[in-house]
Formats: C-alpha cells, structure tokens, sequence
C-alpha cells in the first residue's frame, strides 16, 4: 500500500520507472522505491542510454556509415 500511495506524490511514469529500476536491483521494497524517486534515480537510467539500449563494442558490428 505504501508503494501504492508514492503515486500520490510523484507521477505516475516516475513510479513505474523506479519500480523497473528496484526490479533490476531486487530493491523491492517501499523504502527503495522512496530513496530512488527521492534521489531522482528513475531518471538517471533513462538519461544515460536516451532511453534505447546500446550494442556493446565489437569488430564485427558495422556502424550506420557502413551501409551508406
């Protein structure tokens, strides 16, 4: 209930994203959930990729030039 009652003082996508993000670090508790939307921490992952996930860096992957 109490994780329930975070979306009351936070939007409702900034609790879905902590939720994804305590899910990621088995952090599921109402306390993480607080300390991650207090840190601002559902935001950070969505900053550092821009939201799309990345390709790891390796010889046999062609970039965007490759196909141009």
């Amino acid at each position: 209930m109490g994780i329930i009652h975070l979306g009351q003082h936070y939007e409702p996508e900034r609790v879905e994203a902590a939720a994804e993000r305590a899910l990621k670090y088995n952090a599921c508790s109402y306390r993480s959930m607080k300390a991650i939307l207090a840190a601002g921490l559902d935001r950070q992952d969505n900053r550092e990729n821009g939201g799309r996930m990345s390709l790891p860096l390796h010889q046999n992957i062609r970039g965007s030039e490759y196909y141009q």
